[in-house]
């Protein structure tokens, strides 16, 4: 038996919270990682540390700084081709 519409507009709703608030929290700890960025000056180790500090794993703060980088970069072409898509820095040289 499926469920009532209710049921699925009540999952919905809580669903858009959930992930509204795990946006809110990323956004929140991306601020914190700059400020842990700009504290050790990009010394060797910092997001280790920074991830520990923070409580999460150490590729939660990379990816933290993949958006960080991506949200820098909107707008702006690419050095190398001049295309304006925002992605340019996952790319290598080659644009692939």
């Amino acid at each position: 038996m499926g469920m009532s519409w209710e049921a699925i507009c009540r999952r919905a709703g809580g669903r858009r919270w959930y992930n509204t608030w795990r946006r809110d929290l990323a956004f929140m700890r991306r601020g914190e990682v700059l400020d842990y960025w700009r504290v050790s000056r990009g010394a060797q180790g910092w997001q280790a540390k920074a991830a520990v500090a923070l409580g999460v794993h150490r590729s939660t703060i990379t990816r933290d700084i993949e958006a960080l980088l991506a949200e820098m970069h909107q707008g702006v072409p690419c050095p190398m081709c001049g295309h304006a898509n925002r992605d340019w820095q996952r790319r290598g040289s080659d644009g692939v």
